[in-house]
Order: C-alpha cells, then sequence, then structure tokens
C-alpha cells in the first residue's frame, strides 16, 4: 500500500528568531521527523541519522538489549522508537552537553503502522488532527516565554529539550487514520483564539499566517501541513 506522508511549510520571522525544523520522511513513509535545533543545527541532522540507523538496526535485531525495559501499553513498533529516543538521548547528552549545556532539541517523532499512526514528542510543535471538518488538537505544548510574558513579546525559549538533561519527558500517542486526513503543526510560543475559528477542511498555510501574523506581527512561527493519507 503506498502513501503520501507529504508536508508542506511555512516560517514567519517577525522581528523575533525561532529556528526552522530539520524535516526527515523515510523512503517507506512509515516515519515522519520533525527536530527543532536550539543550538547547533549538527545536533537536529545527527538526530535523524542516529534514529534512522537505530531504527533499522533494532529491526534486524529486535532482541537487543537496552537500559530501559519495553512498555506492555505499547505496540512492538512503538517500543522501538521509544527505545531508540531514549539511547540516542544519552548519546546526544555526551557528545553535544557533556562539558556544558549548550543546545538541545524539540522533536516529533512519526510512525505509521497500517492505518495506526503513533507519535512521540518533546516541546513544540502544536498539533492537530485535520479531520473532514473536525478540528482535533492533539497535542499544545507551552515554552518559556509564554509562561514569562506581559506585554511586552518575548523571544521564543523551549521548556523542554531532548538531548539536553537528564531527566527525559516524552508525550506519547496514537489515532487509526481515516481517509484525507491531515496534520497541522504550529511551532509559536502560544496558539491564539483565531486559529480555532477556521473550519478544519479551510485550512491551508495562507489563512493560517495571515491569522497568525495579524494577531501578533512580532512572534515569529513554522507552519507544516502533513498529509498522511
Amino acid at each position: 500500500m503506498g502513501f503520501k506522508m507529504q508536508l508542506q511549510e511555512r516560517s514567519y520571522g517577525g522581528k523575533l528568531f525561532r529556528p526552522r525544523p530539520e524535516i526527515f520522511v523515510s523512503d517507506d513513509k512509515k516515519l515522519f521527523v520533525l527536530a527543532t535545533p536550539w543550538g547547533p543545527r549538527k545536533m537536529a541532522q545527527v538526530f535523524i541519522e542516529k534514529l534512522s540507523t537505530e531504527l533499522q538496526d533494532l529491526t534486524i535485531d529486535p532482541d537487543r538489549t537496552f537500559f530501559s525495559l519495553p512498555l506492555d501499553t505499547l505496540s512492538e513498533q512503538e517500543n522501538r522508537l521509544r527505545l531508540a529516543l531514549l539511547s540516542i538521548h544519552e548519546d546526544l547528552r555526551e557528545d553535544f552537553n557533556g562539558e556544558s549545556l549548550t543546545s538541545g532539541l524539540e522533536i516529533f517523532c512519526l510512525f505509521r503502522e497500517e492505518k495506526r499512526i503513533s507519535w512521540f514528542q518533546i516541546g513544540s510543535p502544536f498539533v492537530a488532527i485535520l479531520r473532514g471538518s473536525q478540528f482535533l488538537p492533539l497535542c499544545h505544548p507551552l515554552d518559556l516565554s509564554f509562561d514569562h510574558s506581559t506585554t511586552t513579546t518575548l523571544p521564543p525559549l523551549p521548556k523542554e529539550l531532548y538531548g539536553l538533561s537528564q531527566h527525559l519527558s516524552m508525550t506519547h500517542g496514537n489515532f487509526m487514520q481515516k481517509r484525507d486526513d491531515r496534520l497541522l503543526f504550529i511551532a509559536r510560543s502560544y496558539v491564539p483564539y483565531e486559529t480555532f475559528q477556521f473550519q478544519a477542511r479551510e485550512i491551508n498555510l495562507e489563512n493560517l499566517t495571515q491569522a497568525l501574523s495579524n494577531e501578533n506581527v512580532d512572534q515569529p512561527f513554522w507552519l507544516g501541513l502533513l498529509d498522511v493519507a
């Protein structure tokens, strides 16, 4: 069965800085990755390379030993992805933050098993399913600038980063894909009320860019629309 896994994307700079994610889609269209680097872009590129290699190795040798045990609540492939993410997290901590804390990633990793779509996430972006007329938020992370800003727009500052500290908190979920499903990604310090006024089938990069920039012209963001059919 062929899959699309086609992404449309757009960045808006405003007066502040937000890094654009590194994007990866596997050749078989089953794995989709967003890795946003807060620090050298090389960290995101190394993460994607390691993840692709790790998942290939786990497919060949699923009985490899890890420092963390599989979870009974996850499928076999979800456990492989989770264990790979835990292992690479430690590698990146040592390689990029061994002597001092200098960089980290916000990541979103999606894997497809037939009609079942699973994901793991640390930090941004906001994610929603667009299904027919339905707008279904899956995850809405907030950053530190939203927590601490008052009347002044502060630069984006991630609250949770991958590959940085010993503690790692991952969000996980899954859903059964329906025909013509799309995933909406918004990497922004917060997602304003105006975004939720659209009918899901009407959403495109143009009207979202207009709505978000009108709400705060200084606030940078990155948008993505992923066709998962």
